[in-house]
C-alpha cells in the first residue's frame, strides 16, 4: 500500500456499489487510476471488502522468490 496514491476517481456498480481507486505513481501515466476496491461493498458482495484489483493491461504483478 506505500506504493499506491488514493485517487479522488471513484464509480458506481449497480451489484457491487462504489469503488474507490489508487494510482501507481512509479508506473507513471498507466498507473494512473490502475488498483480499485471495494471499501464497503453491498452485503450480497461483502467479502470483496478491501480486495485491491489491477487493470491487467497497466500492472504487471511478479511474485518474488
Amino acid at each position: 500500500m506505500s506504493l499506491l496514491e488514493r485517487s479522488q476517481h471513484t464509480t458506481y456498480c449497480p451489484y457491487k456499489g462504489d469503488a474507490n481507486y489508487y494510482s501507481i505513481p512509479a508506473l507513471g501515466a498507466s498507473g494512473i487510476n490502475s488498483v480499485w476496491t471495494y471499501e464497503k461493498p453491498f452485503e450480497a458482495v461483502g467479502e470483496i471488502a478491501g480486495c485491491l484489483a489491477f487493470y491487467p493491461d497497466r500492472v504487471s504483478i511478479e511474485l518474488a522468490d
